[in-house]
């Protein structure tokens, strides 16, 4: 004798497994679609003990130095100095601390104003920071390729593509103290 199913004893099951698929799909959606920012709200300011040290890039007359201080009582600041032909031409004081469960950059340089840049994106090895209120730049990127180097990359908006310039520093010797 065959065995006869009504349209509404299929249906069920049918619908709670399209229910659980939608279910899902919308899920997943939302998390690839949480901002950017969401990714660095869990860091802390351990999460760029890497920065940390002294780098320099170039040598003899025209180096970029950047110091970098481990954390320590919630922030960490870092030191840049540019020099050309045996000149200074350029200093920026770098401070990344906590503001609002998030890691945020203040540049302060060469005497100006200073600027604000929220962290966006965080790992082990690498720091993106961005304001795209700010004329240039709107993004920092720090990268970290390999123990002994740091690539700092400066992009003039936040769309960018191409970077406005990268600087590439190896691992230098911290300046010793004054004898």
């Amino acid at each position: 004798m065959p065995v006869s199913f009504s349209s509404s004893t299929v249906a069920a099951p049918r619908r709670r497994c399209s229910f659980q698929v939608a279910t899902v799909f919308a899920l997943a959606v939302s998390a690839i679609s949480l901002p950017r920012q969401a990714a660095a709200q869990d860091t802390s300011l351990h999460d760029v003990t890497w920065l940390s040290g002294c780098w320099q890039a170039g040598s003899g007359e025209n180096t970029t130095e950047e110091v970098w201080l481990p954390p320590r009582g919630g922030m960490m600041v870092g030191l840049v100095r540019s020099v050309r032909q045996g000149t200074a031409t350029g200093y920026e004081l770098l401070v990344l601390q906590r503001e609002d469960e998030q890691i945020v950059l203040k540049a302060y340089p060469s005497g100006q104003q200073p600027t604000s840049f929220q962290a966006t994106h965080v790992r082990w090895d690498f720091l993106r920071v961005e304001n795209p209120a700010h004329d240039f730049p709107q993004r920092i990127e720090y990268r970290r390729p390999a123990p002994d180097s740091l690539v700092a990359t400066v992009f003039g908006a936040v769309g960018d593509k191409v970077p406005a310039f990268d600087v590439h520093y190896g691992r230098a010797p911290c300046p010793d103290q004054p004898g």
